[in-house]
């Protein structure tokens, strides 16, 4: 689950914030312990008036999923909010934005397969998963040194920045895996 948040002063001003806190992990037999993802970590984005780009802000992940016979290293991510359609809110006002997953992580800049998530709608055969036999070996996670591998972007654009009301705007990313 990533918290989003937003906080913006007069001349529109905004401030970003994009919190990690947990995520939702699900597999297809029902043990929840055969996928993981790590790495998750709290990301402050630049403060933006009118006239700045769009505020793109970047979380790399580590991918784990069990897998004792073999090499399959495939997953699947779905990514919902709250409040629905990836938006922010500040009671009726919104801000929407884009999440796009990239399947290359730091591990592979540049590689990858990057994909634009829609609201409740998984993404399969997504690839790069850590497995069992990877160095350092029973390292589930990217904590024993491994790099990230994947990468989830949050994106704001200008349109949807320039359209927003001053105020507080907070929301919720949460990202449900599954083996594929």
């Amino acid at each position: 689950m990533l918290a989003l948040s937003f906080v913006s002063t007069s001349a529109k001003r905004i401030s970003c914030l994009l919190l990690a806190a947990s995520v939702c992990l699900a597999s297809n037999d029902a043990s929840a312990d055969r996928v993981r993802i790590s790495n998750l970590s709290d990301m402050t984005g630049p403060s933006w008036i009118v006239g700045d780009p769009a505020i793109v802000m970047d979380v790399f992940v580590c991918i784990y999923r069990e897998n004792t016979t073999g090499s399959n290293r495939t997953y699947g991510i779905r990514g919902t909010s709250s409040p629905n359609n990836f938006r922010v809110t500040n009671g009726a006002q919104f801000i929407t934005y884009t999440v796009q997953w990239n399947d290359g992580g730091a591990a592979n800049p540049g590689g990858g397969t990057t994909a634009n998530m829609v609201h409740n709608t998984k993404l399969t055969n997504r690839q790069n998963a850590r497995i069992n036999t990877d160095l350092p070996v029973n390292s589930t996670d990217c904590n024993g040194g491994a790099s990230p591998t994947a990468r989830v972007r949050v994106t704001f654009s200008v349109a949807a920045m320039e359209a927003a009301r001053s105020g507080n705007y907070t929301g919720t990313l949460t990202l449900l895996l599954t083996l594929t």
